[in-house]
C-alpha cells in the first residue's frame, strides 16, 4: 500500500480531552482537592521538601483511575509519599447524574507542594 492510500484510511487523530466546565464541575474538583489536602496534612512525609506535578484521573463511581506523574520532585520517596496520598484519598463520591451526563472521566493537574511541615498544597 503506497503511503498516499494508507494515509487516507488512516483515523484521524482523537480530539485532545477537555474536563466539563461549570460550577457542577469546579464544585466536584475542588471538594476532591481539599478531601487530598485534608489527607495530605494527616499522612504528611517527614521534613520532606519538594515539589512535583502530577494528572489524576477519576473515573464517574468516584474511584481512582489513573495517577500520571508529569514532573517528579526529584526524590523518589517524596514522589511515592505524594503518590500514596494520592491513593488514600480515595474512594471519593460518584459524580452527580449531571456531571455524569458530561463525562466519563476528570482529569485533575496537581502542583503539589510539600514544604517541610505538616501542610501539603494541592493547586491546579
Amino acid at each position: 500500500m503506497d503511503q498516499v492510500a494508507r494515509a487516507a484510511t488512516a483515523s484521524p487523530p482523537l480530539p485532545k480531552f477537555e474536563n466539563p466546565k461549570g460550577p457542577v464541575a469546579d464544585f466536584y474538583i475542588a471538594g476532591w482537592i481539599q478531601k487530598l489536602e485534608r489527607i495530605g496534612d494527616l499522612n504528611y512525609p517527614g521534613d520532606m521538601v519538594g515539589q512535583l506535578k502530577v494528572k489524576v484521573v477519576l473515573n464517574p463511581q468516584g474511584d481512582l483511575k489513573r495517577i500520571i506523574m508529569e514532573q517528579s520532585s526529584g526524590n523518589k520517596a517524596l514522589d511515592a509519599a505524594a503518590e500514596r496520598i494520592i491513593r488514600l484519598s480515595f474512594p471519593y463520591m460518584p459524580f452527580s447524574k449531571q456531571l455524569a451526563e458530561q463525562t466519563r472521566k476528570i482529569e485533575i493537574p496537581l502542583n503539589m507542594h510539600f514544604l517541610g511541615v505538616r501542610h501539603v498544597s494541592a493547586g491546579r
